[in-house]
């Protein structure tokens, strides 16, 4: 029996759960407990100290940059811009050893995707590199032109915003997709493999998958999501 969870209708980042892979032990509640008597108050607050000195280093940097903060950030940090394509840009942070976490927002609410950091003690010494890596990224995307794959994700997400998602199902949707492939001859199913980095397995850049999820009404996202997970485990990928 095959169960999982996936939530892509808030505007953070695609949540999805196996069930039994996301279920928790208590060891991790016993290591809390631990640690924070290891700890104490003093150590506590020295590391607490240190987020906030990591957060307003790097609250100020990506605002000079010319991002904008989402909300009134403490330990965790979202921002974005209206010039840039955000995924592209977490692409090019990880090349850097930076992990961005996309979040595709939703355009319907006028959330715009951002960038999600949770900060930790370790950013304080870090945050003046990272926001050197940061400047350095977004010049490259900056200097990069849309390609035929972003122009191509966004005509296939308004193609299935026109589909009512009350009248789609997950077998429906497999029946179309399984059409869609059928009318591809093989060099353009290639081709698309090849642009979304799936054409030797898992893609290293999760740019182009990001895109396609924001371009996608969440309800259509969630069920093409649950479709390619059922796909890789029945492929044994």
């Amino acid at each position: 029996m095959f169960s999982q969870y996936v939530n892509m209708r808030w505007p953070g980042y695609p949540i999805v759960n196996p069930a039994v892979i996301s279920s928790r032990s208590e060891a991790s509640l016993a290591a809390a407990w631990a640690v924070m008597h290891y700890l104490g108050e003093e150590g506590y607050t020295r590391l607490a100290r240190k987020i906030m000195n990591a957060r307003n280093k790097i609250a100020r940097g990506v605002r000079e940059q010319g991002f904008e903060i989402m909300g009134d950030p403490s330990v965790i940090m979202a921002f974005t811009s209206k010039e840039l394509n955000l995924f592209k840009l977490s692409d090019e942070m990880v090349k850097k050893g930076w992990y961005l976490m996309p979040q595709k927002g939703i355009a319907k609410m006028n959330i715009p995707p951002t960038l999600h950091l949770t900060l930790t003690p370790v950013h304080e010494e870090e945050a003046d590199h990272m926001l050197e890596d940061l400047r350095e990224c977004v010049g490259k995307v900056k200097g990069q032109a849309p390609s035929e794959l972003e122009s191509f994700l966004g005509a296939f997400g308004l193609l299935l915003d026109m589909i009512a998602p009350g009248e789609m199902d997950l077998a429906s949707l497999g029946n179309l997709l399984s059409q869609i492939e059928k009318n591809l001859d093989a060099q353009a199913t290639q081709k698309l493999l090849e642009a979304l980095g799936l054409e030797k397995g898992f893609p290293k850049e999760m740019g182009p998958i990001y895109q396609l999820l924001a371009a996608l009404p969440p309800e259509i996202a969630e069920l093409l999501v649950n479709y390619v997970i059922i796909e890789i485990f029945k492929r044994g990928i």
